[in-house]
């Protein structure tokens, strides 16, 4: 009796200490229940997801779960999207970490970011859009993003860089290589353009039911004097989705040209009139057609705009997006005069390019290219009159991300190098030195160098024009912490001493308000301009001191309309450097 009394006391202790425990929250029992987020572009379906408890694959909707204060993790295959912290609901936008742009300054923000030389967040938004709509399963993003089951085994080990610009990312061989795996697998059951970045942006829009709205100019004087009289003046006009429909140029009074625009349901321009003398009456009229791609497939021009066409251009693409034939119609009598045509393995690399001068099926001229296992071009032939002799060749080289690091160029294809090229890059991939040997005799005649800030914004370029290993020039840049350059200087002889200084000042917004030039570097403004912006930051008053006697010499104006944003515009104004 005793030894059970004991035993019963001791089940009744433990008893209370797991109560205790549990009601303190120990052992798990009372973990917190995981929350819900979606990701969209419209609902993006398929795509792994991991956060440092959980993991899995967003459902139909979008759908994954994270505890709170995790950070969530997004990936095809091996191929990290992006990261962002667990929300209820997460975006592109949030993958790069910035806010969705909409109203017309935020747009004019993010299309000056487009257009910078420096990769930025928007870049990356661009890119993570055009990826996620690339791989889409049914090839219609309206319907809702589905990644494929098997694209995650076709990335499995793979890395693809969304840290480039944008118009950059649809090119890349790292890109073309997975679509070129995925296609050899049939996993869409046929050909797979890569996503052009102005419909991979609409359609981002759309799935997140934005409705950006952009300032569209209308109209730009300019009081050439500054003395109040409008001396000249551009005007603008667009239809209802933010097209141009509208282009001219008076000058004292006279309209000196005019310009009309017809656009299809995507914003492609397939009507021009151009009136060149403004006499009332169009002299020129051009034509094109795009197919469901938003490919141009036919262009045609009436180069007096009698109503019958001159010429004709109609291209070709394959199922994979690419240009395979181009023919010329060059008096538009029906009749082909003459043809290129290329030819692309499964990686998306084109490998051979053919020019048929005169259309009779034997080409006059044939360049033929040869890629690494990681999709760089490393060899071009050219054969000049195809005769089977190569006449030109070029050599090519990349460090291991890709970067080119040398060209060798071969006029004659007699096995020396006439001109050769080298480049080297900081663990950024921001080119720091580029030099070239032009003579091919094994010196060095040019060499340029970089630096750059932490953001990545060029700060110092200095050349050695003779390759001696003396600069000779040299300019140096300052930023702002938006990215905006503030001052320029430049030492023309690389002496040390600063040469020519210019100031510029910005907003809160990102506009220049003022730009300073000393051209002597003396402390003294010799020219200068001041700029003011309406409450949509389009500048609206631009004013010129040329020789900053405080006496304005030059000033012009200009009005807006808010439109609906038509990306191809958009995106065609933030080409950037090329």
């Amino acid at each position: 009796m005793k030894h059970l009394l004991s035993r019963a006391a001791v089940m009744v202790f433990i008893a209370a200490l797991l109560s205790l425990f549990n009601a303190c929250g120990g052992g798990g029992g009372n973990a917190p229940e995981p929350l819900t987020g979606r990701f969209i572009d419209a609902p993006v379906s398929g795509l792994r997801y991991a956060t440092d408890s959980l993991s899995g694959t967003t459902d139909a909707d979008g759908r994954f779960r994270y505890q709170p204060g995790e950070e969530v993790r997004f990936y095809v295959g091996d191929i990290l999207i992006g990261r962002a912290a667990g929300a209820a609901t997460l975006t592109p936008f949030d993958l790069a970490g910035m806010s969705a742009a909409a109203s017309p300054l935020a747009i004019q923000a993010l299309q000056r970011d487009l257009a910078r030389d420096r990769i930025t967040a928007a870049d990356r938004v661009v890119n993570i859009a055009v990826f996620l709509q690339t791989l889409d399963q049914d090839g219609d993003p309206a319907n809702g993003l589905q990644i494929p089951q098997a694209m995650h085994a076709v990335t499995a080990g793979a890395s693809l860089n969304f840290h480039k610009k944008w118009f950059d990312f649809g090119e890349m061989a790292a890109l073309r290589m997975l679509l070129g795996r995925a296609r050899s697998q049939a996993i869409w059951g046929g050909g797979r353009a890569v996503c052009k970045a102005h419909r991979a942006m609409a359609h981002l829009y759309a799935g997140l039911g934005l409705q950006p709205a952009m300032g569209r100019q209308t109209l730009s004087e300019e009081d050439a004097g500054a003395d109040g009289t409008v001396d000249r003046y551009f005007s603008s006009a667009y239809d209802a989705r933010g097209n141009r429909t509208l282009y001219e140029y008076v000058d004292n009074g006279m309209l000196q040209w005019r310009q009309v625009y017809t656009h299809d349901a995507d914003g492609n321009q397939i009507l021009r009139e151009y009136d060149q003398d403004g006499d009332g009456t169009a002299d020129f009229r051009s034509a094109a057609l795009y197919d469901a791609n938003g490919d141009l497939i036919l262009y045609e021009y009436d180069a007096d705009a009698d109503g019958t066409t001159d010429g004709r251009t109609m291209l070709t693409y394959d199922a994979d997006g690419h240009p395979i034939r181009e023919e010329q119609d060059d008096d538009a009598d029906g009749t082909v005069d003459s043809c290129e045509i290329s030819v692309y393995d499964v990686n998306g690399n084109v490998t051979r390019w053919e020019s048929d001068d005169n259309f009779d099926g034997v080409p006059e001229a044939v360049e033929v290219y040869a890629y690494d296992v990681n999709g760089n071009k490393t060899l071009s032939e050219y054969d000049s009159d195809a005769d089977g002799a190569v006449d030109s060749r070029s050599t090519y080289a990349y460090d291991a991300d890709g970067n080119r690091t040398l060209q060798e160029d071969d006029y004659d294809a007699d096995g020396t190098a006439e001109w050769r090229s080298l480049y080297s890059y900081d663990a950024q991939g921001n080119q720091i030195r580029y030099e070239y040997d032009n003579d091919g005799d094994g010196s060095m005649n040019h060499c340029r160098t970089y630096a750059y800030d932490a953001d990545g914004n060029r700060t110092l370029e200095e050349h050695d024009d003779d390759g001696d290993g003396i600069v000779d020039n040299r300019s140096i840049a300052t930023y702002d912490a938006g990215g905006n350059q503030i001052r320029q200087e430049y030492d023309e002889d690389a002496d040390g001493t600063v040469d020519n200084r210019s100031i510029y000042t910005w907003d809160a917004n990102g506009n220049m308000t003022r730009y300073e030039d000393d051209h002597d570097v003396d402390g003294t403004v010799d020219r200068l301009g001041t700029y003011t912006y309406d409450t949509h930051g389009n500048r609206i008053l631009s004013e010129y001191d040329h020789d900053a006697d405080g006496t304005l010499e030059s000033r012009s104006t200009a009005a807006f309309v808010v439109t609906p944003v038509q990306w191809v515009d958009l995106l065609s104004m933030s080409m950037g450097p090329r």
